[in-house]
């Protein structure tokens, strides 16, 4: 299986191709902050610029959903109950 793709792949692939971040930015109506951002790991990309610059970057986009951690707590409470009645 292969390897996720990943900032360092996007910006070896812009040196091969000769191209500055700032060039590539230009042509695809993207902000370098943005750019910068996810390859630094800031922006997450669930919304917005940063998950439209993540795709045009080629990066995995992560789920647009968030799990409240309370939610997830009550949720792995709910499943011990359930397992214990159902012992």
């Amino acid at each position: 299986m292969s390897q996720a793709r990943t900032a360092e792949d996007f910006f070896k692939e812009l040196e091969d191709q000769n191209i500055s971040v700032s060039q590539w930015c230009r042509n695809h109506q993207a902000s370098t902050n943005t750019v910068w951002s996810i390859a630094r790991g800031v922006l997450v990309g669930r919304g917005g610029e940063a998950r439209r610059v993540m795709k045009l970057m080629g990066l995995p986009v992560p789920s647009m959903r968030r799990d409240h951690p309370q939610k997830a707590k009550a949720a792995a409470k709910r499943a011990q109950a359930a397992q214990g009645a159902a012992a």
